[in-house]
């Protein structure tokens, strides 16, 4: 019986040095809520370029927040990504500022770190809500992506490598950020596909491609030429989506803001904003 009672105290010994050990070692290597990132803007339309555009699009608000929940050693992150957007237009009675829609997403996604680019895999949900309408009904996906993009293509680090370095070569001020998506539409019978996807949209793959390009800089101010170009495939039809911008951005310690300009050419995705141009503001830090 003693023998018993010894056999479980060294067994419970070791588990306790075990677990010591493992914790110490996740001490070392885990860092939990590193980091918060968010930026904030409030754009304007012009050019619309019929009754419907006239109606939809006014103005539009847009909210970004990047939580990284965890950082594993130097180069592993768990993050999570929330974006909304609402827009404004006018109603048909001539009401300006009525709301038109809400969109939001949920996506989680681990990236790992190199010297020069950064990789990314994760889950991307969106939904797009109209505001006391019955036009079309709820878009909403799952889309599986990876992403691979520039070490500096977040505007922090974009900005810091060109405000704090004495000479900044084209590659330097250049950001870009490539990813591919997967609409998912079944997962193994388990979930209802109505569930996982709306049927509209009828794609089935997406490729885009944002990038920076730092044209001139003085002080802590710079003037970027900025776009993002997108191709959704796989549906009835391919589906393109380019806009292109100028944007001044100033950053003062861990925040910044910048006024932008963007003009936008499609042809026809569901939340078109063909011929538009815009203009904003933005805070972010």
């Amino acid at each position: 019986m003693k023998f018993k009672y010894l056999i479980s105290i060294i067994f419970v010994l070791c588990i306790s040095l075990n677990a010591a050990d493992f914790w110490k070692t996740v001490k070392e290597n885990v860092t939990l809520l590193p980091d918060v990132e968010f930026d904030s803007d409030l754009r304007f339309f012009a050019f619309q370029k019929d009754s419907m555009f006239y109606e939809k699009y006014l103005c539009e608000v847009n909210h970004n927040i990047e939580i990284f929940l965890m950082r594993i050693r130097k180069n592993n992150f768990l993050i999570f990504r929330s974006d909304q957007k609402a827009n404004m237009g006018h109603s048909v009675s001539g009401l300006v500022f009525a709301p038109q829609e809400i969109a939001f997403s949920l996506t989680p996604f681990y990236e790992y770190r190199t010297k020069e680019v950064f990789f990314q895999a994760g889950l991307d949900h969106r939904c797009f809500h109209e505001i006391d309408r019955d036009k079309k009904p709820t878009i909403y996906w799952n889309m599986l992506f990876m992403g691979v993009g520039s070490k500096n293509y977040r505007i922090h680090s974009f900005n810091n490598l060109i405000n704090e370095s004495d000479s900044v070569n084209m590659l330097d001020r250049l950001s870009w950020y490539f990813v591919w998506g997967y609409y998912v539409r079944e997962f193994g019978g388990l979930i209802e596909p109505r569930k996982i996807m709306s049927d509209i949209p009828d794609y089935e793959h997406e490729l885009k491609l944002v990038y920076r390009y730092a044209l001139l800089n003085w002080k802590k101010n710079i003037l970027n030429l900025t776009g993002t170009t997108m191709l959704d495939l796989g549906g009835k039809r391919t589906v393109f989506w380019q806009e292109t911008g100028l944007e001044i951005n100033g950053q003062f310690n861990r925040f910044g803001g910048s006024v932008f300009l963007n003009y936008i050419i499609d042809n026809g995705r569901f939340d078109s904003k063909d011929n538009l141009l815009e203009i904003g503001v933005r805070l972010y830090k």
